[in-house]
């Protein structure tokens, strides 16, 4: 396996579902609302950071199971 395991270093794991269900709708709905706004996150981009590090990491995950 490479560097990044499942369940490694995603802060989205340490969320129970059923405990923070009202975070994790919060979190949600101001998402869509940001992307409503910035759909291309042009106007946030440590936010577009992150997203692009994740899709990075996905991408990695994915290559290391083929």
């Amino acid at each position: 396996m490479g560097s990044s395991q499942s369940g490694g270093k995603s802060h989205l794991r340490l969320l129970r579902v059923l405990r923070d269900e009202d975070l994790i709708e919060k979190a949600r709905t101001d998402a869509l609302a940001l992307l409503e706004v910035d759909a291309t996150l042009k106007n946030q981009p440590q936010l577009l950071a992150e997203v692009n590090k994740l899709k990075e990491q996905e991408s990695s995950a994915f290559m290391d199971k083929s």
